[in-house]
């Protein structure tokens, strides 16, 4: 069995007023739901204010996970965004994941320690899984709150929505949809996720 650690800290959280912080706190939590319906167990923890942990029994979708957490964030306001460091091990997700030792959190929480001041997202196994991250967060670091909103359902790993669909949510026109995902890289990005999932195992 397959388990992927993501381990995190909201960025200058004591910075953001009350309601920010909530909203931040908020859309991790939810994520953590969303990924508890893709089939998969999962665990969330929260600690220390700002730091957050998730883990579920599943390599494949770390990525997609970790870029559905910051597509969220940015989408809520430009301030708000936090550091991941994301890790992958064998074994059985524990009941409690606050107190274990297994190898993929300790690694994970390592690796976020571990990370350099200028990245936001980090890999603790490859080093070309790593590198995929400091790209990535490139990518995801210049995104308007405009194009976090746009990107985020086009990032789930269900069914691809339509962009004619998503335009009407929104209240834009599908032009515009196609214009904001054209500039947030996503073509890029969805084209990165389906190589690597392919490749990684799925259980």
């Amino acid at each position: 069995m397959s388990i992927t650690v993501l381990t995190g800290d909201i960025i200058e959280s004591t910075k953001l007023n009350a309601d920010l912080l909530e909203k931040v706190q908020r859309a991790i939590a939810e994520t953590f739901s969303e990924i508890s319906g893709w089939g998969t167990p999962a665990r969330f923890s929260e600690y220390r204010g700002d730091g957050w942990q998730i883990a579920f029994e599943n390599a494949s979708l770390s990525l997609r996970a970790a870029l559905i957490i910051r597509a969220k964030l940015r989408a809520i306001d430009r301030a708000c965004d936090t550091r991941i460091a994301i890790a992958q091990g064998s074994g059985k997700l524990p009941e409690k994941i606050e107190t274990t030792t297994d190898a993929a959190f300790v690694l994970s929480g390592r690796t976020l320690d571990q990370m350099q001041p200028a990245f936001r997202m980090a890999s603790g196994n490859t080093p070309e899984m790593d590198a995929i991250c400091i790209l990535l967060d490139q990518i995801v670091s210049n995104w308007t709150s405009t194009q976090a909103r746009t990107i985020l359902p086009f990032l789930s790993p269900d069914d691809t929505p339509r962009q004619q669909d998503v335009a009407a949510q929104m209240g834009v026109s599908r032009q515009s949809i196609g214009k904001t995902l054209e500039a947030a890289s996503y073509s890029y990005i969805i084209a990165t996720l389906k190589l690597l999932e392919a490749r990684q195992p799925h259980d």
